[in-house]
């Protein structure tokens, strides 16, 4: 978007005040701007997701929408977008709230003019883009989201989520957190012996007062510094509200260094945040119909736009080798295999049957080990002696067999 064109977003119920906008603003001879006007919220904040648009102009009293309200749900539609609040309620105070919620600007209706609105739009759009840009360096210095996806059922991506978010965490010594996304299946709780009594729809539902103080009383923690936040296991009774979720990343990301995000398998709701993460790590087994899955999932992806050099391509062997050398896969999918894991068939029979991801030591663990460091541009790790395993068991064992209780992590 360059400055000279710009696209509001009028959400107003007046025709006369629509009318009113759009002749100011055809009398600008340095912009050009385009005007699109709903009447109601709902038919706002559909056009919204239609995209294109590069400032809201909201009105807060509304048919079907009045108050802060108005802005609040705005807000989680438009988290990317500049709204300026256009209001015939001349109030301090529920003006320093929306600045303070993040509007860019309040204009009172009754004295607003074509020049005060111009000046309103262009220091929204600039001031907007300056803080995009500096919050996307930061986020790519501080925060990294890395989303797994089961080609199908059974090969193992949320084991793999969950080893990945401890080995990160142990690997890099840096804040990680593993967000159970897979909203049915509450796996990842299960497979790390994890009791919580809130899970990632809580933080969805409490959007409105969602800071650090907020998320660390929502998340779990094991004794390795790892935190999680728990899937609701809905079990297709409740849905999880996407632009809720959306907002929630924005947030993690900038106070974690890594995040993992298990998906379970390919969905809408993966499908709506593929923006928001770095990387797509892509898990299947050598079976065929798993890999018939992968060739699917590349073309969904594919046809959406995503850029495939995003996308890494886990092959986790748990059935015997497939007779598909690496080159040959590279070649089926076009897309080359990131990373390989060891069959550990019999390391998940023995772990799952108390309840426990693979142990230390066991050939998953080692694989998992060699994929966390090379996500995070480390050398790949020597092997230890029998000395700095004594010592390793001495400081604490394995951070997946002390999963703590929320309630135990908030002391009671």
């Amino acid at each position: 978007m360059t400055k000279e064109s710009i696209s509001i977003l009028l959400i107003e119920d007046s025709s006369e005040y629509a009318d009113l906008v759009q002749l100011w603003l055809a009398q600008s001879s340095g912009t050009d701007f385009t005007l699109n006007w709903a009447d109601s919220l709902e038919s706002g904040l559909r056009r919204l997701r239609e995209g294109g648009i590069h400032v809201v102009l909201l009105d807060l009293g509304l048919p079907d929408s009045s108050g802060y309200e108005t802005f609040e749900k705005t807000l989680e539609a438009a988290s990317t977008i500049p709204i300026i609040v256009w209001s015939s309620l001349d109030s301090e105070s529920l003006a320093l709230r929306t600045i303070q919620g993040g509007a860019q600007d309040y204009l009172v209706k009754s004295t607003c003019t074509a020049e005060a609105l111009f000046r309103a739009v262009r220091y929204a759009v600039v001031r907007h883009e300056t803080s995009s840009r500096a919050t996307g360096q930061a986020a790519q210095s501080q925060g990294r989201v890395l989303g797994i996806i089961g080609a199908k059922g059974g090969v193992g991506a949320t084991s793999v989520a969950c080893k990945l978010a401890l080995e990160l965490r142990r690997q890099t010594a840096e804040t990680t957190v593993l967000l159970d996304l897979d909203l049915d299946s509450g796996i990842a709780g299960f497979l790390l012996n994890l009791e919580s009594r809130y899970t990632i729809l809580d933080a969805v539902k409490n959007l409105h007062r969602l800071d650090a103080n907020c998320w660390d009383t929502l998340v779990a923690k094991d004794r390795g510094g790892l935190h999680i936040a728990p899937s609701p296991s809905l079990h297709g009774l409740d849905a999880l509200d996407p632009d809720g979720l959306r907002v929630v990343l924005n947030f993690v990301r900038t106070i974690y260094r890594w995040t993992v995000l298990d998906l379970g398998r390919l969905s809408k709701l993966s499908l709506s945040l593929l923006d928001k993460e770095d990387e797509i790590c892509l898990i299947t087994s050598t079976a065929v119909p798993s890999l018939f899955e992968v060739k699917r999932i590349i073309t969904s992806l594919t046809s959406t736009g995503f850029d495939l050099g995003r996308l890494k391509l886990i092959v986790n062997h748990l059935t015997p080798r497939s007779e598909l050398s690496t080159s040959e896969l590279n070649r089926l999918f076009g897309v080359a295999v990131y990373g390989d894991l060891p069959n550990a068939t019999a390391d998940f029979q023995d772990a799952y049957g108390v309840f426990r991801l693979p142990h230390d030591g066991s050939a998953f663990h080692k694989g998992m080990t060699s994929l966390a460091r090379k996500l995070a541009g480390l050398p790949e790790s020597k092997p230890t002696g029998p000395l700095s395993r004594i010592t390793s068991l001495w400081r604490g064992g394995s951070a997946e067999n002390h999963a703590l209780t929320t309630g135990e992590a908030l002391r009671g």
